[in-house]
């Protein structure tokens, strides 16, 4: 495959309030309760959906699909950690002045609630989540838009990230500098074979 085709993909991410809905309306046996959601019974918005009104994007929007995808993700959750110098490496780039971004491939519901839980997300300046936007790494928008929105540029930026083929190969296609934190293990080779160029840490501490 040549990278002119891979540049031009489409990286599509998951919205899962939107799954949840479509969960919900299609069920074999249809849900009997009282219950509502944005003050419609779920006969109500069956009826709906049976006669083409796009009821999915309305239940997806609920204060009840996002809680349902919390519980979900909270009940299907074996753990949760960070490195053990995360929290000393962030707060040393803030006290340098650095400007400390996320962009990440992750679901706002799951993921919003668990950086709250670990205490991080006051590290950054700004935080872009792929389920906003519908697409994800290594989509070359969603880093450049991120770039363009900041004001940042692309010669003072890097990329950190600890997965090839979509933090490096987004590195890769925005023109900006990566480092791979080698949390997978990776290869010499496997490093290699796609021809992107970055560095490699082995922890975090190798930013600083």
């Amino acid at each position: 495959k040549n990278e002119e085709l891979d540049l031009n993909d489409i990286y599509a991410e998951v919205v899962i309030e939107r799954v949840i809905a479509k969960c919900l309306l299609e069920a074999p046996s249809f849900h009997k309760s009282e219950m509502r959601i944005l003050g419609k019974t779920l006969e109500e918005y069956l009826q709906e959906y049976k006669n083409g009104v796009d009821v999915v994007e309305e239940i997806s929007k609920s204060d009840w699909a996002e809680v349902i995808a919390v519980n979900f993700r909270t009940v299907s959750r074996e753990y949760i950690r960070l490195y053990d110098d995360t929290i000393a490496v962030l707060e040393e780039l803030n006290k340098r002045g650095k400007g400390v971004y996320l962009l990440s491939n992750a679901i706002r519901a799951y993921t919003m609630p668990e950086f709250e839980q670990l205490g991080i997300s006051k590290y950054f300046k700004k935080i872009r989540i792929s389920s906003d936007y519908e697409i994800m790494k290594p989509q070359k928008d969603f880093l450049e838009g991120f770039i363009e929105e900041e004001g940042m540029l692309k010669e003072e930026t890097v990329m950190v990230g600890n997965e090839i083929e979509s933090d490096m190969k987004i590195a890769h296609f925005c023109g900006v500098d990566g480092i791979m934190h080698n949390t997978m293990k990776y290869t010499e080779k496997e490093m290699t074979e796609k021809g992107y160029k970055f560095e490699v840490i082995d922890n975090l501490g190798g930013l600083l």
